[in-house]
């Protein structure tokens, strides 16, 4: 069954809600089934509006020095950014859209490790000969209530081991600089001074002292904390939240 025959996609393309017109698209494949065959493409603040949960990908940048101290590359946003501006922020960390260079990026070449290289390269000048270290080692999700909806966020998880005479470098604008910091001297000045980190980078910094053993079970809350790093549920159904949302109309 196609989505216009089901009155869930208004013709015209457009939603409102919350007093806010979005543009939402009709995905022209044969199969809608599965994450091979996305339903539809929508501007991405719209998904609140439809109940989906977005994703993002981050990259920490691990440099493991003589000895066996381990290092993370801490970005620092730009001062210019409308979001977060001036906050610390992992080295690389990317919105997942429906499109990379003309690519869908369900589809194998253009998949969420593609956005996440494509992102390195351009964020922090990571060479072709170093990306192939990225590796995947899951995610974290939350979830949080504004004006608009209700937002769900799945951030995929990446750590790249890299050499000590590395550095990386911005070429897109949207960062200031970077900082090699110690382990442990993250998680205190997180501890310390919050208010000098975006928030999500700090639930992706707990996982990654979390998998590296920086936090341990014998820590108090260990277990809550562990839960904490991901939602229940993420994968909302997209047709109960289509239908039960009042708010959504299409143009007349």
């Amino acid at each position: 069954e196609r989505l216009e025959g089901t009155g869930l996609l208004p013709k015209g393309g457009e939603v409102s809600g919350h007093g806010e017109t979005v543009d939402v698209w009709e995905m022209l494949r044969p199969s809608l089934g599965g994450p091979a065959h996305p339903i539809m493409k929508m501007e991405r603040r719209a998904g609140m509006l439809f109940g989906v949960p977005l994703y993002g990908v981050h990259i920490n940048g691990v440099v493991r020095k003589k000895g066996g101290e381990e290092y993370v590359w801490v970005a620092k946003r730009s001062e210019g950014k409308v979001l977060y501006p001036g906050l610390y922020d992992q080295m690389v960390s990317h919105h997942q859209a429906s499109r990379r260079g003309g690519t869908y990026v369900w589809y194998p070449n253009g998949s969420f490790l593609y956005n996440t290289v494509c992102a390195a390269q351009r964020e922090a000048a990571v060479s072709e000969a170093l990306v192939g270290g990225i590796r995947a080692t899951g995610l974290v999700s939350y979830r949080y209530e504004t004006a608009q909806g209700l937002v769900t966020k799945v951030l995929h998880v990446y750590d790249m081991e890299l050499p000590e005479d590395w550095r990386p470098f911005n070429g897109n604008g949207e960062i200031d600089g970077f900082t090699l910091m110690k382990v442990p001297d993250m998680l205190n000045d997180m501890r310390n001074h919050p208010e000098n980190w975006k928030p999500n980078s700090m639930i992706v910094n707990i996982d990654l002292a979390m998998r590296r053993g920086y936090i341990t079970p014998d820590d108090p809350d260990y277990l809550a904390l562990a839960h904490s790093l991901r939602v229940s549920e993420p994968h909302l159904d997209l047709e109960h939240y289509m239908r039960s949302m009042g708010t959504l109309r299409g143009p007349s």
